[in-house]
């Protein structure tokens, strides 16, 4: 009898572990979701326009903790007509899959 209460225990203590560690793999994939469905925003100078990159000087992005810099972005579903090199501009950066940090919107800054 002692024997079935303590697999009984045993039981329902190891199978409440195997859910709780469900649902903490679960949250944790829902917040890598969330953060790549985040947008920055960030400002700077137009420097060069590629097939499907820009180069571009931007001002810090606090968000990131990027400092000024120029780098190149690869740009995805945005367009860049009417943006000239020289231009200040506004834009939207996304995180891809985890890794890249693409622009997913730009604009002339007025």
């Amino acid at each position: 009898m002692k024997i079935t209460k303590l697999l009984l225990i045993l039981v329902i203590t190891l199978g409440g572990g195997i859910s709780l560690a469900a649902s903490a793999a679960t949250g944790e994939t829902a917040r890598l979701h969330e953060a790549q469905s985040v947008k920055h925003e960030g400002f700077g100078v137009l420097k060069d326009i590629r097939a499907e990159k820009v180069k571009i000087a931007h001002e810090p992005i606090p968000g990131l903790a990027w400092p000024a810099m120029t780098m190149w972005l690869e740009l995805r579903g945005t367009q860049t007509k009417g943006i000239r090199v020289g231009d200040s501009v506004r834009f939207e950066l996304q995180q891809e899959d985890g890794k890249a940090w693409v622009i997913s919107r730009i604009e002339r800054r007025r």
